[in-house]
C-alpha cells in the first residue's frame, strides 16, 4: 500500500483484488477461516490509512466512509465493501473453507459403478472453477443457482466468462438486488445471444424457477 499512496481507487482495487483472489483461493482448502478473518482486518485498516491521507483534515471519517465504503456487492448485505457498485474490493473472510478430498487409491474411473461418484466429484470441481472464477458476491448468487447457467443448464465453470443478468432489466424497473439476479454462461457471447427463448426466468422471493 505503501506504493499507492498517490494512486486512485481503481488502481488500489486492480492491484489488491488478484492478490486477494489468489491467496484466498489456493488456501481455501486449508484450515484458514481465522487466518482470512485477520487478512479481512489487516486490509480494511490499510485501506482506511490509504483514505485518510487523501483527504485534508477537515474533511471527516464519516464523508470519506461514506465516499469509498457502502454496500456494493450484489448478493452481501455488507456496508462496508470498498470501492463502488461496479468495482468493489473482495473481502477475504468471503472465502469459503472447501476441503480436497482425495480420491481413493482403487477408484477408477473405468469401473462402471463408480460412474455416480465421478460424476460428483466433476460437479464439484466445476463449482470450484466457477467459485475462482467470480467476485465472492457473485459467488453467491451463483451458489443459489447451484452453479448452473438458468439458460442453458450448463455448470457456470464450463464457461470463459460468466455475465451478471437482471431478470427484470433496469430499463423495466428491476433492481440490482441479489434477488433480481442471476449468473449466465456465455463463452464471451452476448447475453442476447444466451438463447433465452428456451428458458424463462422469473423471481419467487429469492428462488429461480425455469420455465420452458
Amino acid at each position: 500500500m505503501a506504493q499507492l499512496k498517490g494512486a486512485s481507487e481503481d488502481v488500489v482495487i486492480a492491484k489488491l483484488q488478484p492478490l486477494i483472489r489468489g491467496w484466498t483461493n489456493y488456501h481455501n482448502g486449508t484450515v484458514a477461516k481465522e487466518t482470512f478473518n485477520n487478512l479481512k482486518e489487516y486490509v480494511r485498516l490499510k485501506l482506511v490509512r490509504w483514505c485518510l491521507r487523501r483527504y485534508p483534515k477537515n474533511k471527516s471519517w464519516e464523508w470519506i466512509k461514506a465516499k469509498h465504503f457502502g454496500k456494493f456487492c450484489p448478493g452481501r448485505e455488507d456496508n462496508h465493501v470498498f470501492g463502488r457498485k461496479d468495482n468493489y474490493l473482495d473481502k477475504a473472510q468471503w472465502t469459503n473453507i472447501t476441503r480436497h478430498v482425495l480420491v481413493t487409491h482403487n477408484y477408477s474411473k473405468d469401473d462402471p459403478e463408480l460412474q455416480e461418484y465421478w460424476k460428483k466429484r466433476q460437479e464439484k470441481n466445476g463449482k470450484k472453477a466457477a467459485e475462482g472464477a467470480l467476485s465472492k458476491g457473485r459467488n453467491k448468487i451463483a451458489l443459489r443457482q447451484k452453479y448452473t447457467c438458468p439458460y442453458c443448464g450448463q455448470p457456470l465453470g464450463e464457461y470463459n466468462n460468466v455475465h451478471l443478468h437482471h431478470i427484470i432489466p433496469r430499463e423495466n424497473g428491476g433492481k440490482d438486488e441479489a434477488g433480481n439476479l442471476v449468473q449466465c454462461g456465455g463463452n464471451d457471447a452476448p447475453i442476447k445471444q444466451l438463447r433465452p427463448c428456451l428458458y424463462k426466468s422469473t423471481l419467487i422471493g429469492f428462488a429461480i424457477v425455469r420455465l420452458k
